[in-house]
C-alpha cells in the first residue's frame, strides 16, 4: 500500500533524497509554521533535488495545503491517506524525517529513519526528543520556553527563532552524513543537540550549538546521580556535573535539606535499636512521630526550590512504596530513603572538588543488615495506614469530605449536607496537586467521603484501594453515564463502596465493573434555591430553550474514540437507530457492529465504549438541531454555548447563566423546551426537575422515568417527536 501511495504520486527511483514532512502537532504552540516546512522543502528540492512527502491526519490538511503553496513542484500530499502501518512503512522508506514534537518523529525511530525535531511550545525535547543515536534536535532559546501546559501564549515567538534556511542545511548535513561536532552560527536563540547514548545506554542529547544554561547544568547533575543509584558512573559526567557551579543561594537550600535527611536517618537507626531489646512505648512513638515531621519537612518544606523537586519526588516514591507487613522492614526502608537522599543532595552540591565528588559517591549507608535478620517484636506491628482508621459514624452530625471541581450537582450536595447540619470538608481536585495527602488528614476526622461521577478516582484504582485500607467509606453517585465515565477502569470496589445512579438500566454496568452496592437515585431540585419565581401580572415567555448544543462533545469523543472514515457507516446506522427509535447507544452500536464485522473486528471493549459515547452524543446532536429547524419560526430563544452558532449561524443566542437562582428567575413565567440527552435510556435531567419548581411551563421529551416521578399531565407536558 505504501509503494503504491508513492507511486501513484510519481515518486521513482532515480535517486534522489526522499523526505517525509509532518506540519502538524497535537498543540498550536508545539507547531513550526507551515510556510516555513514549505520554504524548507522548496530549498531542498532546489539544493539537492529531494522530493518531500507531506503527511498527517484530515484535520491537518489546511496546515499542509499552505506549506505546499510554497514546497516546490517535487511535493506530494499524502495528508489523510495513510494509517498508522502505511505509515510506517513510508517512514521506513525515506531518507530523513522532518518532523515538529509528534507520534511520526516516534515512528519513524522505530522503523529507524533519522529525524530533524523542530521543538517549540510546551515540547520538552529531554523528556519527548527522538529516542535514537544520530537525530538532530533544534529549539529554541528563549526565557518562556518550554512553556507551561496551562499557559496561553500571546506572541508565539518560539515558532519564529529558526529559519528554513537553517533547518535546510542541517537537513542535508543529516543526509550527507556530515554532521559535525560544534556548529557556528549567528543566531544566539537557537539550540542545536544531537541524540545518542553514552557509555552506560543512558539516552542524552549532545550540545552542538547554543550556550549551557542553569538547567542544563541542574540536569548533568541530575545524570550523575542516576546513574550513582543504578550503579554506574560515568567519569564523563562526574567531570562535566564537577565544572558547574550552583548559586549560594541553592547551596545553602542544599545544605539545609542535606541536614534533614541527616536527622531523619539517625532517628530511623535509633528506634530500630530501640525495637531490637524491650521498648518502651512511649519513647518509640515518640520516635516515630520525629520521624513523620522529618519525613514532611523533606517533602512540604523545600518545594519552593524546584531545583531539588527531582530529588523530593524519588524520595516520595521511595516512601509510597515501603512494604506494609513489617515494621522493621519500613523503618529500615525509611531510614536507606533518608540515606540515600543525604547522599544525593552531598552529589548535587559538591562541584570544586572532585575529591569531595568521589567521597560522597563512595559514603556508605549505616549498617543495618544485623538489625533486618533480628527476630520481630511478638506482636505485629501496626502499619502506616493504622494512623488514618478511626471510629465512623460515632455522631448524627457526620464529617463529609466533599470532591469538587465546578460541577453544579457538588456544591447542591454541599449546600444539602450544611442544610441537615453536617459539616463538610472540600478538597477542590482540578486546583489541588496534592490531593492524596489532603484526603489522608482530612480522614482522620471524617466519616465518609461523597463525589459525584466518579471525580478522583484513577483507572488503576489506587484511590479506591486507598479508602479501603484506612477504612473510610466512600460514595460515588452518578449522574451522567457510568460507562462513558469508567471505560477501562479498574473499579477495585470493596467493603468502603457505595454507589448510586440517577439512570436506573445502568445499575447493571455498574455491578459488572465489580461494585456490589448499587442503588437508583434520580436527580431533584433544591427548592430553596427554585422556589416559584411566577407572578400572575408577567406575560408568558417563550419557547425558550437552556440547552448545550453538543458541539464540543462530539469533538472531543471523536478525538478520544480515534475516529476514521472507515468508520463512519457503523456510526451512522446506530445513530440512525437511535433517533428512529431511543434505546441504549451500546445496544444500537453492537447491532451496527453486526452489519460491519470486518470494519470493526480490532474494536477493543474499551474503543467499543468510546464509540458508543460518540453515538449518543452525535444522535442528541442531530436530535437538538431538528428541534431548533422545527421551533426556529415559532421565534424560539436559546441560551446555551457558542457551538449552536456553528450549527445555526443566524440564530439568536443568549449566553449561558449560572446555576442556581438566575436560572431559576429564567425559567419562570416561560414555557421552556426540554431534550434528554441519548446517554439517557430512561432517566430524566435536571431541568425537569427544576423548571415546574421555578414556576415554568416545562415541555419535554417522553422518557418513562417521567410517569413515576410526576404527574405528565399537571406538572408537565411531554412530547414523543420533534413535530409534535
Amino acid at each position: 500500500r505504501a509503494e503504491s501511495l508513492l507511486r501513484e504520486s510519481g515518486v521513482g527511483n532515480d535517486g534522489s533524497p526522499l523526505i517525509v514532512i509532518q506540519v502538524g502537532a497535537s498543540h498550536p504552540s508545539k507547531r513550526w509554521d507551515e510556510e516555513s516546512f514549505g520554504q524548507t522543502a522548496r530549498m531542498l528540492q532546489e539544493s539537492i533535488g529531494a522530493t518531500t512527502v507531506f503527511c498527517g491526519v484530515p484535520i491537518e490538511m489546511p496546515l499542509v495545503e499552505t506549506a505546499m503553496r510554497s514546497a516546490g513542484t517535487k511535493a506530494i500530499n499524502l495528508v489523510g491517506q495513510t494509517d498508522i502501518p502505511v505509515l510506517a512503512a513510508i517512514l521506513a522508506r525515506v531518507k530523513l524525517v522532518i518532523s515538529n514534537d509528534t507520534g511520526t518523529m516516534h515512528l519513524a525511530q522505530a522503523v529507524g529513519t533519522p529525524v530533524l525535531c523542530l521543538t517549540t511550545g510546551n515540547a520538552l525535547s529531554q523528556e519527548t526528543g527522538p529516542y535514537g543515536e544520530n537525530n538532530l534536535v533544534v529549539e529554541p532559546q528563549l526565557a518562556c520556553y518550554p512553556c507551561d501546559f496551562q499557559v496561553q501564549c500571546p506572541h508565539f515567538n518560539c515558532r519564529q527563532s529558526f529559519s528554513p534556511t537553517l533547518v535546510a542545511k542541517l537537513a542535508v548535513d543529516m543526509l550527507e552524513n556530515a554532521i559535525p561536532d560544534h556548529y557556528e552560527i549567528e543566531d544566539a536563540s537557537v539550540i542545536i543537540s544531537r541524540t545518542g547514548f553514552d557509555e552506560n545506554g543512558f539516552w542524552h542529547l549532545k550540545r552542538l550549538a547554543g550556550p549551557v544554561n542553569r538547567m542544563d547544568s541542574l540536569r548533568n547533575r541530575y545524570r550523575s546521580i542516576l546513574s550513582e543509584r543504578f550503579g554506574v558512573v560515568n567519569e564523563t559526567e562526574v567531570e562535566t556535573a564537577r565544572t558547574v557551579e550552583l548559586s549560594e543561594q541553592d547551596r545553602a537550600i542544599s545544605i539545609r535539606l542535606r541536614d534533614v535527611a541527616m536527622r531523619g536517618e539517625h532517628s530511623c537507626v535509633t528506634l530500630l535499636n530501640l525495637l531490637q531489646a524491650d521498648p518502651d512505648p512511649e519513647n518509640t512513638s515518640a520516635l516515630a512521630g520525629q520521624i513523620d515531621d522529618l519525613q514532611d519537612q523533606v517533602l512540604n518544606g523545600f518545594l519552593q526550590a524546584e531545583f531539588l523537586h527531582p530529588l523530593l519526588a524519588l524520595f516520595r516514591f521511595e516512601l509510597e512504596n515501603l512494604s506494609d507487613s513489617d515494621a522493621v522492614k519500613q523503618i529500615t526502608g525509611t531510614q536507606a530513603a533518608f540515606q540515600r537522599l543525604a547522599t544525593s543532595v552531598a552529589l548535587l552540591t559538591q562541584g570544586n572538588d572532585v575529591n569531595d565528588y568521589q567521597s560522597a559517591l563512595s559514603n556508605e549507608p549505616i549498617e543495618t543488615r544485623e538489625l533486618l535478620e533480628a527476630s520481630p517484636p511478638e506482636t505485629n506491628p501496626p502499619s502506616l495506614y493504622d494512623r488514618f482508621r478511626r471510629p465512623r459514624f460515632r455522631s448524627e452530625r457526620l464529617t463529609v469530605i466533599l470532591l469538587e471541581s465546578d460541577y453544579y450537582l457538588q456544591c447542591e450536595i454541599r449546600a444539602a449536607l450544611l442544610r441537615m447540619g453536617h459539616r463538610v470538608m472540600s478538597i477542590r481536585y482540578l486546583e489541588s496537586g496534592n490531593v492524596i495527602e489532603q484526603l489522608l488528614l482530612a480522614s482522620m476526622e471524617a466519616d465518609l467521603l461523597i463525589t459525584v461521577n466518579h471525580l478522583g478516582f484513577d483507572e488503576d484504582g489506587e484511590l479506591a484501594a486507598l479508602l479501603e485500607k484506612i477504612e473510610l467509606p466512600y460514595v460515588s453517585w452518578f449522574a451522567d453515564r457510568p460507562q462513558y465515565i469508567l471505560l477501562d477502569h479498574n473499579a477495585a470496589a470493596g467493603e468502603m463502596a457505595h454507589l448510586f445512579t440517577w439512570e436506573r438500566l445502568t445499575i447493571p454496568e455498574l455491578i459488572g465493573y465489580g461494585f456490589e452496592r448499587v442503588e437508583y437515585l434520580p436527580l431533584a431540585t433544591d427548592e430553596t434555591a427554585f422556589a416559584s419565581h411566577s407572578t400572575k401580572n408577567e406575560p408568558l415567555r417563550g419557547p425558550c430553550w437552556v440547552a448545550n448544543s453538543m458541539v464540543e462533545p462530539v469533538i472531543e469523543w471523536e478525538r478520544r474514540a480515534n475516529v476514521r472514515s472507515a468508520h463512519q457507516p457503523v456510526l451512522s446506522m446506530a445513530i440512525e437507530d437511535l433517533l428512529d427509535a431511543r434505546c441504549d447507544p451500546w445496544d444500537a452500536l453492537n447491532e451496527a457492529i453486526k452489519q460491519y464485522p470486518v470494519l470493526t473486528q480490532d474494536w477493543t471493549h474499551g474503543d467499543k465504549l468510546r464509540m458508543a459515547t460518540l453515538v449518543a452524543f452525535r444522535a442528541t446532536r442531530e436530535d437538538r438541531k431538528r428541534i431548533v429547524q422545527i421551533c426556529q419560526p415559532l421565534g424560539l430563544e436559546i441560551t446555551g454555548d457558542e457551538g449552536w452558532m456553528e450549527l445555526f449561524p443566524d440564530l439568536k443566542l443568549n449566553e449561558p447563566i449560572h446555576y442556581g437562582p438566575e436560572l431559576a428567575a429564567y425559567y419562570a413565567n416561560s414555557i421552556q423546551l426540554n431534550s434528554t440527552s441519548y446517554q439517557m435510556p430512561s432517566s430524566v435531567n435536571q431541568r425537569v426537575f427544576d423548571v415546574p419548581c421555578a414556576g415554568g411551563i416545562l415541555l419535554t421529551d417522553e422518557q418513562s422515568d417521567i410517569h413515576e416521578l410526576f404527574d405528565s399531565e399537571t406538572e408537565c407536558i411531554t412530547y414523543r417527536t420533534p413535530e409534535e
